[in-house]
C-alpha cells in the first residue's frame, strides 16, 4: 500500500468524502450508540459499519438486566428514521428467506449487550444485509467471533473493525420482492500493539456470500485463507468505492505505518464448545436450504428431530424448513401449471402462442 495514494480531502465535499458515488447510492451517515452504519437507500442495506471492539464487548452493564438470544424473540423491525421506499420490510427478508437468505447483521448483536436499547439497534434493518444462512451462522459467525476475541488481548488498543459488503451488480427477485444480495462480504479490521507503537496493523476478511463447509468437529479454523493479501487491498476497496486511506483517516487511524495483522496474532480461531454448536447448527441449515426435492427436505427433517435437546430449539430449522418446502412446492406448481399451457397450446395449433413451443 503506497501513501501516495492518500486522498486529498476538500472542504467542498462532504464528510465522509471516502465513499465515492455517494449520490448514486444515495448514502447517509446513521449514527448509533455504538456504531457507525454508512447506509444506502438505493441498496437499502449498509455500505459499511463501523464499530470498535473493547474489553466490555458482548458484555452487559451491572445495572441492566444480563442479556441472552437464546431466552428473546429477535427485535428485527424497520428502521424509524428510514423512508419507507429506502428499506427492505421484515416480508422482504421472509421472501429472501425461502430461497436461502437470513437477515445478516453488520455489528453482530452479540457484541453490542451493553443495554436492551443498544442490542435492539442491531436488529435494525438499516443494520441488515441479505446473507445467505449458511454463511451468515457458520464462516461469518467464526470471522465475528476472532474480532470479538480480540479484546481478550491486553497488548491490544484501538480495535476498530468495519463490516460491508460487495453489491451485485445485477438484482434478483423473490417472489414479489426484487433485491441486490451482495456478492461477497467483508470485515476490515484494525488494530494497534503495545510492542509495536508505531505501527497499525491491519487484516480485510472477504468471503463469497454463498456456503462454507465448516468442520464442527475440529477444535480449530484457519481464517488466514479469507484474508486479502495487502498488495490487493487498494484494487478492492477501488472497486466498491471506498478509498481506504480516506476512511482511516476520517476515524483518526494512523496510517503512516501499516503491516498485517497475521504478523503478530493467529489467524486460527479454536472452536471452543459453544461454536462447535453453532458450526453443527449451521450445517444443518444447509440441509434444510440446499436440497434437490421435498422427499429430501423431509428426509433431513426427520433426521434433524435427534438433536432437539442439543440445540435447545429447533425453531429456527424449521422456519427454514417451511420456508423451503414453499419454495419447492411453488417451483412444482409453476412446472405443471406450465406442462398444463403447453398441452392445450399443442391441442390447438392454430393459436399464435404455438411458435414458442
Amino acid at each position: 500500500m503506497n501513501k501516495k495514494n492518500k486522498l486529498n480531502l476538500s472542504n467542498e465535499i462532504l464528510p465522509y468524502d471516502f465513499i465515492k458515488k455517494q449520490k448514486q447510492f444515495d448514502t447517509q451517515l446513521l449514527k448509533k450508540k455504538e456504531f457507525d452504519i454508512f447506509y444506502s437507500g438505493k441498496l437499502k442495506y449498509p455500505l459499511l459499519v463501523k464499530e470498535t471492539i473493547t474489553i466490555n464487548t458482548g458484555k452487559t452493564d451491572y445495572n441492566e438486566t444480563p442479556i441472552d438470544r437464546r431466552y428473546l424473540i429477535d427485535p428485527f423491525k424497520e428502521d424509524p428514521i428510514l423512508p419507507l421506499n429506502k428499506s427492505f420490510t421484515i416480508q422482504d427478508y421472509r421472501n429472501y428467506m425461502c430461497f436461502g437468505g437470513s437477515l445478516g447483521h453488520n455489528a453482530p448483536a452479540g457484541q453490542h449487550k451493553t443495554s436492551m436499547d443498544v442490542y435492539a439497534e442491531t436488529f435494525l434493518l438499516s443494520n441488515i444485509t441479505p446473507q445467505d444462512i449458511v454463511l451468515n451462522t457458520g464462516l461469518w459467525a467464526l470471522i465475528e467471533n476472532w474480532c470479538k476475541f480480540l479484546s481478550k488481548n491486553n497488548k491490544l488498543y484501538n480495535i476498530t473493525v468495519f463490516t460491508g459488503s460487495v453489491p451485485n451488480d445485477s438484482n434478483y427477485k423473490f417472489y414479489d420482492t426484487v433485491m441486490n444480495v451482495p456478492t461477497k462480504m467483508f470485515k476490515l479490521v484494525t488494530v494497534q500493539h503495545l510492542d509495536y507503537p508505531q505501527k497499525l496493523f491491519l487484516d480485510c476478511f472477504v468471503c463469497d456470500n454463498k456456503p462454507y463447509h465448516i468442520d464442527y468437529n475440529k477444535d480449530k479454523h484457519n481464517l488466514a485463507p479469507y484474508i486479502l493479501p495487502h498488495p490487493n487491498l487498494n484494487t478492492f476497496f477501488t472497486k466498491i468505492n471506498i478509498d481506504l486511506y480516506g476512511l482511516l483517516q476520517y476515524y483518526n487511524i494512523d496510517i503512516d505505518h501499516i503491516y498485517p495483522i497475521s504478523r503478530i496474532l493467529n489467524t486460527n480461531i479454536f472452536i471452543n464448545k459453544p461454536l462447535a454448536l453453532l458450526m453443527k447448527k449451521s450445517y444443518w441449515f444447509n440441509k434444510m436450504v440446499y436440497v434437490k426435492n421435498i422427499k429430501e427436505l423431509e428426509d433431513n427433517w426427520q433426521k434433524i428431530q435427534k438433536y432437539h435437546k442439543e440445540f435447545d430449539s429447533l425453531d429456527y430449522h424449521r422456519d427454514y424448513y417451511e420456508y423451503t418446502r414453499k419454495r419447492l412446492e411453488d417451483n412444482m406448481n409453476i412446472k405443471l401449471l406450465s406442462k398444463s399451457f403447453k398441452n392445450k397450446l399443442r391441442k390447438n395449433k392454430k393459436t399464435r402462442y404455438s411458435k414458442y413451443l
